[in-house]
């Protein structure tokens, strides 16, 4: 059985204990492969690492639903629209 590649980021920038950080943890343990991104990045620059890292689920921790749209657009642009995106 192979692993899931999940990428995990939040958009906005955090200072408290990192959100994207605890999930991430709980992909992990899920059995889920990890690519962490951190905070503080705009929808194509995770949409950019996700296809990099060849994911097929992205987990936008405290996004709105128009960073959601956003981000499925900027994959879409990349032929990446059959990656999944929630938010975390």
């Amino acid at each position: 059985m192979s692993r899931r590649r999940v990428v995990v980021a939040a958009l906005a920038p955090t200072t408290d204990d990192d959100p994207a950080l605890q999930v991430s943890r709980t992909h992990l343990q899920r059995g889920d492969e990890v690519v962490h991104l951190g905070s503080g990045l705009d929808p194509d620059a995770v949409a950019g690492s996700v296809v990099a890292e060849d994911a097929v689920h992205v987990v936008l921790v405290g996004a709105d639903p128009a960073a959601l749209e956003r981000t499925r657009t900027a994959l879409a642009a990349l032929d990446a629209s059959d990656v999944t995106v929630d938010a975390g």
